[in-house]
């Protein structure tokens, strides 16, 4: 059975039985089923910008679909379904009971995406929509990608490279590498711009420095006097260069979610590569040049964990789809790993573990007292993000040692601390069923066409990636990354139903 006949078919969540077309009712539906599918489409280009918007999006399809259920249309059968509920449930007792209620009902609103999964495998209903959806995602991340190379090449300010502990500009709270973004209202993106800014304002006594510092990035305005200003300037010594971001963070308030995103969209990329890569020559270069430029973001976010995963996520397609070449992937991957490995030590002068990183060591602190709370509250934990609020009453270690306020860094300890082990119970019950399900079709998905096939086996390797790396990163807390979790994990159910009806349709009519 040639796999092309399937392109254009679709599944059975389109359409509702028996209904007539000439009717009101199944033109109101067209209409709907349209809607919800350009919240789709919206969602797919502002997940690698703007999860906020993405989610409203997610509420407006959740609700438009709920229409039509409520008019007739049918509920596809569908995996997941009883680990699910169950997970969101237990989590809705641990946020009733929380420690910090007003925090837990806020993050709570965020696991609700999960419904995503459900809302997309109902309603995705044709290779041809996952394909305009893909497509999408991979031109706006392409987007993203490209402005992050922008700020990398065109610099995103002036640095002021060494300011000294003794000077009149330190006092003042400036500090070396402070990247200078305006003065007075003129911009300083770029060393022409430094200078007319200096030229303009010359004869200012005082000065409002708009500045960048740190990672992620954070914007201050501080007021300097003019004159301390040119004559820091003047000191020999004392010179400027054009600003770089430390950690590349996208339109994201911080660089792991940032990391998260690129990883699950370059391991999709990825998965087309290898699986058209004998087909479409045009396409092949293009996703080429995709997957590299995420690979270069992603390295420019200096994640350990998230550039380990991206290393395994390829390896593992290229194990699944290649096995003429698993010894060369091998290889790839550890002179990948080394690449790697000199990256980090240059840009954080630090290993893969780096155990005595403040990064590494608040970490460890965390999990250390994690044990504890759970034995406290071990059937429905503390309540959500309850340890931003109570940290310092539970005698947190990590709280106690350095200034930041943060979560336990691993989505299995963070569960099981703030919902209890039912909770976590009924989330690894969701992942490995969902692990399962896709190794399960991976075999009918081989005989598939190379998009939906390259499209699944992405999916594939982003969700191996995403298990591996909520080990050590709070990955259910970022909705940026758990956005395209669950959209991945819906159109892989409706890839695996729409090929699979359109198979039997087949065999029926042959």
């Amino acid at each position: 059975m040639p796999a092309d006949s399937m392109q254009g078919t679709r599944g059975p969540a389109t359409a509702d039985p028996g209904n007539n077309p000439n009717t009101l009712s199944h033109r109101v539906a067209i209409v709907l089923d349209g809607a919800i599918f350009a919240c789709f489409c919206g969602i797919a280009v502002l997940a690698p910008h703007n999860v906020h918007w993405a989610f409203v999006l997610f509420l407006v399809a959740l609700c438009i679909w709920t229409l039509r259920l409520l008019a007739g249309k049918k509920f596809e059968p569908q995996p997941f379904m009883l680990p699910a509920l169950i997970f969101l449930a237990l989590a809705t007792i641990a946020t009733a009971l929380s420690y910090a209620p007003a925090l837990s009902r806020d993050r709570l609103g965020w696991f609700t995406l999960l419904a995503l999964a459900v809302v997309t495998a109902q309603n995705v209903s044709s290779v041809k929509q996952v394909k305009i959806l893909v497509l999408l995602l991979l031109a706006s991340t392409t987007v993203s990608v490209a402005r992050t190379g922008w700020q990398y090449v065109h610099g995103i300010g002036t640095e002021l490279v060494t300011i000294a502990p003794d000077s009149t500009l330190y006092h003042r709270g400036l500090r070396s590498g402070d990247i200078v973004q305006a003065i007075n209202g003129h911009p300083t993106r770029t060393p022409q711009q430094w200078s007319a800014a200096l030229q303009a304002t010359q004869a200012d006594k005082t000065l409002a420095v708009r500045f960048a510092r740190d990672a992620p990035l954070q914007i201050y305005t501080w007021e300097v006097d003019g004159n301390d200003f040119r004559q820091w300037l003047s000191q020999p010594g004392n010179i400027v260069q054009r600003g770089r971001p430390p950690r590349a963070q996208g339109h994201f308030y911080h660089y792991i979610p940032y990391a998260g995103m690129l990883l699950q969209v370059g391991l999709l990329t990825f998965g087309l590569l290898v699986s058209t890569w004998k087909q479409w020559s045009a396409a092949r270069w293009v996703l080429i040049m995709i997957f590299l430029g995420i690979a270069a973001a992603l390295l420019a976010t200096v994640t350990r964990t998230y550039m380990a995963a991206l290393l395994l996520g390829c390896a593992f397609i290229l194990w699944l789809t290649q096995k003429r070449i698993r010894t060369a992937a091998i290889l790839a991957l550890l002179l990948s790993f080394i690449v790697g490995t000199v990256w980090i030590e240059h840009q954080r002068q630090m290993g893969w573990l780096a155990l005595t990183d403040a990064g590494s060591e608040y970490r460890w602190l965390m999990w250390k007292d994690a044990p504890r709370l759970i034995a406290q509250h071990p059937m429905f934990g503390m309540g959500l993000d309850s340890e931003f609020l109570r940290g310092e009453q539970w005698n947190l270690a990590a709280y106690k040692k350095f200034p930041l306020r943060s979560h336990f860094h691993s989505t299995f300890i963070e569960l099981a601390v703030d919902c209890g082990l039912p909770c976590l119970a009924a989330w690894i019950w969701l992942m490995a069923a969902y692990l399962i399900f896709l190794g399960r079709h991976w075999k009918q998905a081989e005989h598939w066409d190379s998009a939906p096939r390259g499209v699944f086996l992405g999916i594939f390797g982003g969700a191996i990636a995403f298990i591996m790396s909520s080990l050590v990163h709070y990955t259910q807390g970022d909705a940026e990354v758990m956005l395209l979790i669950w959209l991945f994990m819906g159109i892989a159910i409706a890839l695996v139903r729409i090929l699979a009806s359109s198979a039997k349709r087949l065999e029926k009519a042959a």
